[in-house]
């Protein structure tokens, strides 16, 4: 009778015992939950003021390096286009103790045409928040493969802006720009300086890498003479081109090699 007493008190204390780790852990799971969705509230508020040009705003939730960063890069900028941020993922998240790493990526849209993607990774450290302490722009991911029919619908992009940027139409080009070569074009247009309108033939995309993300092109044609080439050239060049929000963008040019004339001179 004892031991049948004995068995039943040490189940009870398995039960009660399993209970406790059962609550606890919920607990535990609940408390994680909510402090994930602070951190992604505190980095999806920063970028939100930041496309807004609310910069004071944004410094309340940095610290450290990236708040000193933020001060000196914004303390003489004048007021840049407004943007709206349209889609915020967290694709990576470590935490432990008061300290947090994010990988992300961020979509902002300047209506109706410019889209900005970044991937970033993220350091926060939690003072009486959880605060931005430093900011790491990850490399591009690299296309896989041969994507033909987004390779198709990607080339009609980049033929279109190789067109308007050679005729010297850069407000139409800067619709199907972004990053890089955005930044470029809006250069030029500020500089008031009359872009040059060249013609051009026999024109060559190819693709090299493109998958459902992005890709790159291999573009070359010929300008025909002008006074400003009297002999002509041939250009080769990489396009690269980026899908945000089910949209091809170029957003980078590089020059790889041109000829001028026949002579077969390379720059």
């Amino acid at each position: 009778m004892i031991r049948k007493k004995r068995v039943v008190v040490f189940l009870s204390i398995l039960i009660v015992t399993a209970i406790s780790i059962y609550i606890f852990s919920k607990k535990t799971d609940l408390e994680s939950a909510l402090e994930q969705k602070e951190i992604e509230k505190t980095i999806q508020q920063y970028l939100v003021n930041l496309a807004a040009n609310e910069w004071k705003k944004a410094e309340n939730y940095l610290t450290g390096e990236a708040l000193l960063l933020h001060q000196r890069n914004t303390r003489n900028l004048e007021k840049t286009y407004l943007a709206e941020l349209k889609e915020f993922k967290v694709l990576q998240l470590e935490r432990w103790r008061d300290h947090a790493v994010l990988v992300t990526k961020a979509v902002l849209v300047q209506k109706p045409v410019h889209y900005e993607e970044y991937h970033q990774r993220i350091y926060l450290y939690k003072e009486d928040n959880w605060k931005i302490c430093s900011i790491e722009k990850l490399p591009e991911k690299l296309p896989q493969g041969i994507n033909k029919e987004q390779g198709l619908k990607a080339q009609e992009v980049v033929e279109k802006t190789l067109m308007n940027i050679t005729m010297g139409e850069w407000e139409l080009a800067q619709k199907d720009l972004t990053g890089t070569a955005r930044e470029e074009g809006e250069r030029t247009l500020a500089c008031g300086q009359k872009p040059v309108s060249t013609e051009i033939e026999q024109i060559t995309i190819e693709p090299i890498q493109i998958d459902q993300e992005r890709g790159y092109f291999l573009v070359s044609y010929i300008i025909k003479p002008n006074k400003i080439n009297p002999q002509g050239s041939r250009v080769w060049m990489y396009f690269r081109v980026k899908n945000i929000l089910n949209h091809w963008k170029v957003y980078k040019t590089e020059l790889i090699r041109l000829e001028i004339g026949g002579a077969g001179e390379m720059l």
